[in-house]
C-alpha cells in the first residue's frame, strides 16, 4: 500500500470514529520522507492534531524531522511546541533543525530552555552547539558549553574535542584552541586541521607548516581540508616550489578535481604571479564557481593584463555564473591595485549601470582613511572621483 493510500485509510477510520493510536500513526511517519510528499505530510500532521496526539513525543520527533528536511523551520517549531513532553531526542531534533536552516541564535535559545526543563544535553547537542557557536563566533557561549561539557566529562571525547578545538579557532581564542588540543589524548585529522585552519584565519602561515610536519610525523595522512589549508600556507609565504611539489601530491590523490582545491590552486598561483599556472588549472576545472572565476579575473587585473582581465569577465557571464558585488571588487580592486585607477573607475561606474550597488564595497571605519590614502598616495583622482574608488579599494 502507497503512502497516500494508508492515509486515505486512516482517514476513513477517523470519520467513522475508529479510534487511534500513535502505533496506528508510526508506519506513515516511517514511510513520509521515503515518499517525499509534503502536502502529505501536512495532511498527516492535521490528522494527528485532530485525534488530540500532537503533544506525542515520539509522533513529533518524525514530524520535525520531516518538516526540516523540507526546510519548513515555522512548521517543525509549531510541531515541537505542541509537545508537553519533549524528550532529549525531540530537544536534539528541533535544535538541530534550527543550526541547519540558518538560525543559530535561537538554537543557542533553545539550548538554554532545555537546561531549564532539567533535560541534561547529550554529546549530539553539545556537538550541534558548538558547531553553532563556531559559525556565528559566539566565543563566550562557546566557553560556557565547554564548561558544561567538562562538568559531565565528555571533555576527553575526540568528537568533542576536535570541535572544540574548531571553535575556539574560529572564533578567534588560537591559545585556547592549542590548549584544547595538547590536551587531547588522542587526536584525529579533524583536530589537526582545525588547528591548522586557526593558523591561517590569524595570517600565521609559518605556524600552520609547522604544525604540518609533526602531522606527518605522526603518521596521519592528509585530506581535502588539509590540502586546502596547506595550498592558503604555502601561497602567504611565497614557496613557490613547494607549491609544485603539493601541487603533484594532490594530483596523485585525485583531489585536483575537486572544486574547491582547484579554486584554491588558482588563487594560490594568481597570488605568486604564476598565471599561466593558475590559467591552466582554472580551464582544467570541469566546473566553476564565482570564486575561481574572480581569483583569475583579479589576478589578470592585478597584472596589468586589462584585455584577459575583461575577457574573463565577459566569459564568466556567459557561463551562466551570476556576477555579484564580490566579482565586480575584484575586478575593480585588482585594477587599483596596479594604479589603473581610471579602468577601476569606468568598471565602478559600468557596475551601477548595471544596476549593482555599491554600498557593500564600502569598508565600515576606513571611509575618511581611505579616502585621504588612496587620493594622495594611490591615483590622485579629483576630489569628485576619490570616494567613488576608495570604496573598491579599501574593500
Amino acid at each position: 500500500m502507497s503512502f497516500s493510500d494508508a492515509l486515505e485509510a486512516l482517514q476513513r477510520d477517523h470519520v467513522a470514529g475508529l479510534p487511534l493510536s500513535r502505533h496506528s500513526f508510526q508506519p506513515l511517519l516511517h514511510d513520509l520522507t521515503k515518499a517525499a510528499d509534503a502536502a502529505g505530510g501536512r495532511n498527516l500532521n492535521s490528522l494527528i492534531i485532530h485525534t488530540s496526539l500532537a503533544s506525542d513525543s515520539l509522533l513529533g520527533d518524525h514530524l520535525i524531522r520531516f518538516f526540516t528536511a523540507y526546510g519548513s523551520l515555522l512548521e517543525a517549531s509549531i510541531v515541537f511546541s505542541s509537545i508537553s513532553n519533549p524528550t532529549i531526542y525531540t530537544w536534539n531534533f528541533i535544535i538541530s533543525a534550527h543550526t541547519s536552516l540558518g538560525k543559530g541564535q535561537r538554537a543557542i535559545e533553545l539550548f538554554y530552555e532545555m537546561q531549564h526543563s532539567d533535560i541534561r544535553p547529550d554529546k549530539v547537542i553539545f556537538l550541534c552547539i558548538l558547531r553553532t557557536c563556531s559559525m556565528l563566533g559566539l566565543l563566550e557561549q562557546g566557553k560556557h558549553v565547554h564548561k558544561l561539557v567538562r562538568e559531565i566529562e565528555l571533555g576527553s571525547d575526540l568528537a568533542i574535542g576536535s570541535t572544540l578545538v574548531d571553535m575556539y579557532a574560529k572564533c578567534g581564542d588560537q591559545e585556547q584552541a592549542k590548549v584544547v588540543f595538547e590536551l587531547l589524548k588522542h587526536k584525529d585529522v579533524i583536530a589537526w586541521n582545525a588547528l591548522m585552519s586557526g593558523y591561517l584565519q590569524h595570517g600565521d602561515a609559518p605556524s600552520c607548516l609547522k604544525l604540518h610536519e609533526n602531522f606527518m610525523l605522526g603518521g596521519f595522512q592528509p585530506d581535502r581540508v588539509t590540502f586546502l589549508c596547506l595550498l592558503k600556507a604555502h601561497g602567504l609565504v611565497k614557496s613557490l616550489g613547494k607549491c609544485y611539489s603539493l601541487h603533484g601530491e594532490i594530483v596523485m590523490t585525485g583531489l585536483d578535481l575537486d572544486l574547491s582545491i582547484g579554486t584554491t590552486l588558482v588563487d594560490m598561483y594568481a597570488k605568486l604571479e604564476r598565471l599561466e599556472e593558475a590559467r591552466r588549472v582554472f580551464d582544467s576545472l570541469s566546473s566553476r564557481n564565482a570564486v575561481s572565476w574572480n581569483a583569475l579575473m583579479s589576478a589578470y587585473a592585478q597584472q596589468g593584463n586589462s584585455d584577459f582581465a575583461f575577457q574573463m569577465f565577459d566569459r564568466m557571464k556567459a557561463d551562466g555564473i551570476t556576477q555579484h558585488e564580490s566579482s565586480w571588487n575584484a575586478l575593480i580592486s585588482g585594477f587599483v591595485q596596479q594604479g589603473e585607477c581610471l579602468l577601476a573607475l569606468s568598471v565602478f561606474e559600468w557596475m551601477q549601470r548595471e544596476g549593482v550597488k555599491p554600498d557593500k564595497l564600502w569598508k565600515h571605519g576606513r571611509w575618511g582613511e581611505g579616502v585621504h590614502v588612496f587620493t594622495r598616495q594611490r591615483c590622485g583622482i579629483v576630489e569628485r572621483h576619490d570616494r567613488r574608488i576608495c570604496a573598491a579599494w579599501t574593500k
